[in-house]
């Protein structure tokens, strides 16, 4: 529990064998649930999350690789029956840093917000850590996304660390698009659905400054 509210991650996972155990153990106590999708893995993936023998842990195999989006819509709809108010989303690769989890969460625990994501490029050490390549990749890829979805206020598309409420994983799961593979196609609801954002800083892992964002957030309008 996090400020009263029941707290699941889901962490999409494909052929992690070499994280996934440190990823599942590194999930901070407070999260009640936590839902590994294994897609369709061809390694120890699966076998190694339901090894960490960690509390609340469930492990989801998909027969056929749906790639990240669908992974997190699966890890979505269970949340879902499972009753959980607020859904995170962490990779499996242990990219995402723990520590950063209540910041996400902290918005939505207090009614401030209904989705919040990261946005890396609101750190400084993002210019000189990321690749320039992947970095006009993905400030093409966010200008994209910002036309299509309506979302103007928020950036980097690519970010996957998220959190949702029970209303927005809901809108999230049941508009999954036939293109699950690209996640920001299902982890963001529908601009119209929202009115306020918002952008706070979070703490970089070590030796992951590549991957640490500060977090964006929507807030419903109903």
């Amino acid at each position: 529990m996090f400020s009263g509210r029941s707290v699941a991650v889901v962490i999409p996972a494909f052929n992690e064998e070499q994280a996934i155990a440190r990823t599942v153990r590194a999930v901070p106590g407070f999260v009640d649930r936590v839902i590994v999708v294994d897609d369709a893995s061809q390694d120890r993936t699966g076998r190694l999350a339901s090894r960490s023998r960690r509390r609340g842990l469930e492990v989801l195999r998909h027969d056929a690789n749906r790639g990240v989006g669908g992974a997190i819509v699966t890890g979505y709809r269970r949340a879902l029956a499972l009753g959980i108010d607020v859904t995170c989303v962490m990779a499996g690769d242990g990219q995402m840093d723990p520590a950063d989890l209540p910041t996400v969460l902290a918005p939505i625990a207090e009614g401030r917000a209904d989705y919040v994501k990261g946005n890396r490029f609101l750190r400084g050490d993002v210019w000189r850590v990321m690749p320039p390549s992947r970095i006009a990749g993905n400030l093409v890829l966010s200008c994209m996304t910002k036309i299509t979805s309506g979302y103007w206020e928020v950036f980097d598309s690519q970010c996957g660390y998220t959190a949702a409420s029970r209303r927005s994983t809901s809108i999230g799961s049941s508009r999954a698009t036939a293109i699950p593979s690209i996640s920001s196609r299902v982890s963001t609801p529908p601009a119209r659905a929202w009115r306020t954002s918002r952008s706070a800083p979070s703490m970089a892992r070590p030796g992951r400054a590549a991957s640490t964002c500060r977090r964006s957030s929507t807030r419903s309008s109903g």
